[in-house]
């Protein structure tokens, strides 16, 4: 076990990396976000997370940079998720609020968008599939879907702009322009302020 000193640089490391993240993530580049999420070592956290986890405690720093990478990587829930790690649901859905909870589970599709549609040499739908072992009625749908329409990428802009900056959510929103919210929430998505800019996921909705 490790001794109190050890946990608490361990901790004190997890935190400067949270922020280093935080930092490029306000570049507000697509790339920066999927490299903020993606990218870094988790070794020391998931060190922390075992020693904590021995003693039934969850660390939920470990887990706001893991359930983020999952998302990108597996597009899993957070019921999914709780499961995984034996976590509490509610405190999931409680806890992940902050960093994008289930609203960020479109940034799995964005990722297999954009690299299906940058990816050199060009691959085909059914070979982009095979490579990246996805679930082909759902990838097949979602790769080969047509970009946003002038009606609601005006939407996308005026939620932005106008509303999400005052704290509406999508469901205030499609209220006051009678919109239907189904079709509402696969272009506009209640993101929490300072997470990333929402302009970056525009072209891949």
């Amino acid at each position: 076990m490790r001794c109190d000193y050890q946990q608490k640089l361990a901790r004190k490391n997890s935190k400067l990396l949270y922020l280093q993240i935080t930092n490029e993530i306000k570049s507000f580049r697509l790339d920066s976000i999927f490299k903020a999420y993606l990218s870094h070592n988790l070794i020391e956290l998931n060190q922390y997370y075992i020693y904590n986890s021995f003693n039934k405690k969850a660390d939920w720093l470990f887990h706001y940079f893991n359930y983020r990478k999952e998302v990108i990587k597996e597009g899993i829930s957070i019921l999914e998720y709780s499961n995984r790690y034996h976590l509490n649901l509610r405190r999931c859905y409680s806890n992940f609020r902050k960093i994008g909870g289930s609203s960020i589970s479109i940034l799995y599709w964005v990722y297999h968008r954009r690299n299906f549609h940058q990816h050199k040499p060009k691959l085909s739908v059914k070979e982009y599939i095979e490579k990246h072992k996805l679930e082909q009625k759902t990838a097949f749908r979602q790769l080969q879907r047509k970009p946003m329409s002038e009606f609601w990428s005006h939407h996308f802009d005026n939620y932005y702009q106008n509303f999400w900056v005052q704290g509406y959510n999508v469901s205030e929103y499609t209220k006051i322009y009678g919109l239907s919210a189904t079709t509402a929430r696969q272009y506009l998505f209640n993101f929490p302020k300072k997470l990333f800019n929402p302009k970056v996921i525009k072209p891949w909705l």
